[in-house]
């Protein structure tokens, strides 16, 4: 593939967190179970899962907002390891973290703890956000937009970002929840997976059966073209005005994880348009990245042995 421009993510930066825990009986205070520290472990979550496929795939640019914490200081270092642009920012909230308590040789989780503050940014974080990722765009290819809902993005900065996207002709591509997915209407593409595109059409009062109608409506209410990943259906991709262009298999081979499997998918698509490819040939090589990243254990994530 022809060499690219720096791909420029923004959007919800978040921790993964794996506590490990040994049983060791049942607590004198209260019919609960008393578990040892074993050791806490941490990895990239959020639009860090994309980009860290995006620094597989060449260069990358992160505009994220994160907390003065242990977890904040995690995402600093890793993205500063991995060769990672980044532009940080911080309002006071706590880096949102997603532990998982784990005990003994057990995969199943004890429970889930939450770190997050959610209320959006502030006008002043807001504007500094857009400074930055409208001075990153003079050197990316892509931006991608990785959306958890979790407070980064606002209907503002939203738009703002469309406009300055083409102002300097680079595309935008957005995975966003569905109860912000309007706010980046005209983008160049989405990447909802079948569920949250239902879920986005519901909110319309849109009831769609088929997947091309589903699709078609999604589209259209959205005026962007939608790639709507569909797990072991593959993945299909419809243009702006609802026509179904192209449909990817999942592949023959047998999944391992499909955790984070959608973030491969956005960030592949980044990488392949920036080269200069069109749309139904990025669609094409995210589904080979897809395959290959799903045959792994973990969280899938793009390698550089895929491209």
């Amino acid at each position: 593939m022809a060499e690219t421009r720096d791909m420029l993510v923004i959007g919800d930066a978040m921790v993964d967190a794996y506590l490990g825990t040994q049983p060791v009986g049942i607590s004198d205070e209260a019919p609960v179970a008393v578990l040892d520290w074993v050791g806490l472990t941490r990895t990239f979550g959020g639009m860090m899962n994309v980009a860290a496929s995006c620094a597989a795939c060449g260069g990358v640019r992160i505009i994220g907002l994160i907390g003065e914490d242990e977890a904040g200081a995690f995402l600093r270092a890793e993205a500063e390891r991995l060769g990672m642009y980044a532009h940080w920012f911080t309002d006071g909230r706590p880096t949102t973290e997603k532990m998982r308590v784990l005990a003994g040789n057990q995969e199943a989780m004890l429970a889930r703890i939450d770190v997050e503050t959610t209320e959006p940014v502030d006008e002043a974080i807001t504007r500094s956000m857009l400074d930055a990722a409208s001075r990153a765009m003079a050197h990316g290819g892509a931006i991608l937009v990785s959306d958890y809902a979790k407070g980064a993005m606002s209907a503002d900065l939203a738009r703002d970002l469309l406009t300055a996207a083409t102002q300097h002709s680079v595309p935008v591509i957005v995975d966003a929840k569905p109860e912000t997915m309007e706010w980046y209407r005209s983008a160049l593409l989405f990447t909802p997976n079948e569920r949250e595109a239902r879920e986005f059409a519901a909110r319309r009062g849109i009831e769609c059966g088929s997947i091309d109608d589903l699709g078609a409506a999604v589209a259209r209410a959205l005026d962007a073209a939608v790639l709507i990943t569909r797990g072991a259906e593959g993945m299909t991709l419809f243009d702006r005005s609802g026509s179904r262009l192209a449909h990817s298999d999942a592949g023959a081979g047998q999944a391992v994880s499909t955790s984070g499997a959608g973030d491969v998918v956005i960030a592949a698509v980044g990488h392949a348009l920036s080269a200069g490819r069109t749309l139904i040939e990025a669609v094409e090589f995210a589904a080979m990245c897809a395959a290959a990243a799903v045959a792994r254990p973990g969280t899938c994530r793009i390698e550089a042995g895929d491209l």
